[in-house]
């Protein structure tokens, strides 16, 4: 009899001990967050531009290469924002911005040429925009980096 009732505190312990724990569980349960965030306008200005390498050559700071790239080349944003894209091309290739996912295009910029064009952002994740010109030397259409002429758009929920 003496091992039964040294148990029962035992049991009810353990049982307390389960009971609290489901109750703090219930209490710091994280529910899925929703979103506070009103959709609102965000404008980016941004630049195709292109930048030097440069090493040193006999002592010598030369340009032994040319890189081209949106400036800025991520754009973060939240779902239901309009988003605003100022593009200029600074370059004096001709260059575009294209972006799939969101249906923009801005069509062939000359250099110094500016275009504005928008979308919302209707779904969260990670769109890739680019250069939509392909490279031509003959007629001076982008450049030989053209692949690596990227930037992204992030949608936040």
């Amino acid at each position: 009899m003496s091992a039964t009732i040294s148990r029962l505190p035992l049991a009810l312990s353990a049982v307390a001990i389960i009971i609290a724990a489901v109750a703090l569980a219930q209490t710091f349960t994280l529910s899925a967050p929703t979103s506070q965030v009103t959709p609102k306008t965000q404008t980016f200005k941004i630049n195709i531009a292109d930048g030097e390498v440069i090493s040193e050559v006999d002592g010598k700071d030369v340009v032994t290469g040319e890189y081209h790239r949106f400036e800025p080349p991520v754009l973060v944003v939240h779902k239901g924002d309009t988003v605003v894209f100022q593009v200029t091309n600074m370059d004096h290739h001709r260059h575009s911005l294209v972006m799939q996912g969101c249906s923009v295009d801005t069509g062939p910029l000359n250099e110094h040429e500016s275009k504005t064009v928008q979308c919302v952002a209707t779904s969260s994740g990670v769109y890739q925009f680019y250069c939509g010109i392909p490279f031509n030397p003959a007629n001076e259409a982008c450049a030989p980096d053209h692949a690596t002429i990227t930037g992204y758009l992030v949608v936040l929920e």
